[in-house]
């Protein structure tokens, strides 16, 4: 379940209000988030900014007791990165980390979209 403080920031995210959701997410962010701090790497990348994206999210995995859940979702957006810098070779490792951790949630939305993303 989404923090109250957050859902204004998944509504414009899912409307495609990035730049919008990045603002708002300013105002309420939460640094010890899990949620918060995944939603910042979202955002960081859907605006360009993939080098903070990739930092955050490297950091997020290092977190003890993350969810397989918030976990499926990083990897997927450090293999979509890897990809973009180096190489689908490179992110397949990535994508199958992703895919085994979203079935695992029974998360059938990030096992699709690992799976097309792995595939394009």
């Amino acid at each position: 379940m989404l923090a109250r403080r957050l859902q204004a920031v998944a509504e414009l995210l899912s409307t495609g209000h990035f730049r919008s959701a990045l603002d708002e997410l300013h105002k309420v962010y939460d640094d010890s988030g899990h949620m918060d701090r995944l939603l910042m790497a979202e955002l960081l990348l859907f605006t360009g900014e993939r080098e903070g994206a990739y930092a955050i999210l490297k950091g997020l995995l290092s977190t003890p007791r993350l969810s397989k859940l918030i976990q499926a979702k990083c990897y997927g957006h450090l293999a979509y990165i890897t990809k973009q810098r180096e190489g689908v070779s490179k992110a397949l490792e990535l994508y199958e980390k992703s895919l085994h951790l979203a079935e695992a949630a029974n998360d059938l939305d990030q096992a699709c979209r690992t799976r097309t993303a792995g595939l394009v």
